[in-house]
């Protein structure tokens, strides 16, 4: 739905692909129906991002009965797992009442525009984002099983409002931009949100969510958490730059 047009699809990947004219003042929401919805995007087609001022919505508010599904067979070519995730975004784009999950492919939701898109803004609300682990030869091409995966851009914004993310290797994942792109501090607010690191073996080292600072930084970015729960893993800030981390 958009402010000039009103369509139906049976497909959710169809219905990404027919938006040619969003915008700032030309908003599109995809409203899902309760259902399971099949989808992997790769990153290196031209189609392989969900497009800017584009937003995702479950209708009926119950997250657990709007599935939104990637997963490629174990054996799938390393090219396939290494660059299609279930959903990827750049842009301007929010995501309300849903589950996505991912299996044998590179993250749950990638996040990413190698700082080129700056002062994004991006709401997650009333979700989880599950990355259930690959195996086989889609383990041996992608280990890092984030369900968010995200390189952050100069300026950009984020809110995550009572989202649960879960995946068998630091189920949240942010890096900083690229140092030349740093130009404004980036910042995100996570609340009401919780962190399940799903290994077999939990231990002191086990992360729950790891905040990556290690590039040399012209600004310091902000990350706040407000009634989170970390589970039995830990936050993880690496990096000898300043960083606000609350």
């Amino acid at each position: 739905v958009g402010n000039s047009s009103t369509a139906d699809y049976t497909d959710l990947y169809t219905a990404i692909k027919s938006i040619k004219d969003s915008s700032v003042d030309n908003v599109y929401d995809i409203l899902l129906e309760n259902g399971t919805y099949p989808i992997l995007m790769d990153m290196t087609a031209s189609d392989g991002f969900i497009p800017d001022y584009v937003n995702i919505i479950g209708i009926g508010g119950d997250r657990n009965k709007v599935i939104i599904v990637g997963e490629n067979s174990e054996d799938a070519d390393s090219n396939t797992v290494v660059n299609c995730s279930t959903i990827n975004i750049q842009n301007n784009n929010n995501i309300e009442n849903v589950t996505i999950t991912a299996r044998n492919c590179r993250y749950a939701i990638h996040s990413e525009s190698s700082g080129a898109i700056k002062n994004w803004t991006k709401k997650i609300k009333n979700c989880k984002i599950i990355h259930y682990g690959n195996s086989g030869n889609a383990f041996t091409a992608w280990s890092s099983c984030h369900a968010w995966g995200e390189g952050a851009s100069s300026g950009s914004f984020a809110e995550f409002k009572n989202v649960e993310f879960e995946a068998p290797y630091y189920p949240a994942y942010i890096h900083e931009p690229p140092t030349e792109d740093n130009i404004i501090p980036y910042h995100h607010i996570f609340e009401n949100c919780k962190f399940t690191n799903s290994t077999n073996e939990i231990s002191a080292s086990t992360v729950a969510m790891e905040i990556d600072n290690t590039r040399n930084n012209n600004c310091i970015h902000r990350v706040d958490f407000i009634n989170c729960n970390f589970g039995c893993g830990m936050l993880s800030v690496i990096g000898n730059y300043d960083i606000n981390v609350t």
